[in-house]
């Protein structure tokens, strides 16, 4: 293997893992938007969420985000917290959003982030 596609492999790894550190809401952040009125959506798939969910979150998978979010969320300045079991699909969910306008959207991050929040959110 050439030293460019090493390189090229651990420059995608890096950039990727810092993104998605940057781009996971805190507990604090969550909790305070959840305060306000946040909805939580899990965009992990049907049969994802069926085998195990948190309470009072909204299953939504990613490749119909896009075409369902105005049924479940009609206000876009609604808060809106996105998780999945990484927090990749995520991530790419809350861009989806933000480019139609839910400027309020932020990755929540992988699902036992999210349940640990939700548990400690009295």
């Amino acid at each position: 293997m050439s030293w460019y596609v090493l390189i090229g492999i651990i420059l995608v790894f890096a950039y990727f893992t810092v993104t998605r550190a940057l781009g996971n809401l805190s507990a604090e952040a969550a909790h305070d938007y959840l305060s306000q009125g946040a909805l939580v959506i899990d965009v992990r798939s049907e049969a994802e969420f069926a085998g195990k969910s948190i309470e009072s979150v909204i299953n939504i998978p990613l490749p119909v985000l896009s075409q369902q979010i105005a049924k479940a969320v009609p206000d876009k300045n609604t808060a809106v917290l996105l998780h999945c079991r990484s927090g990749n699909r995520s991530g790419q969910g809350m861009k989806i959003l933000r480019d139609m306008g839910y400027e309020k959207t932020y990755n929540l991050g992988s699902y036992g982030h999210a349940a640990k929040v939700m548990a400690s959110q009295d």
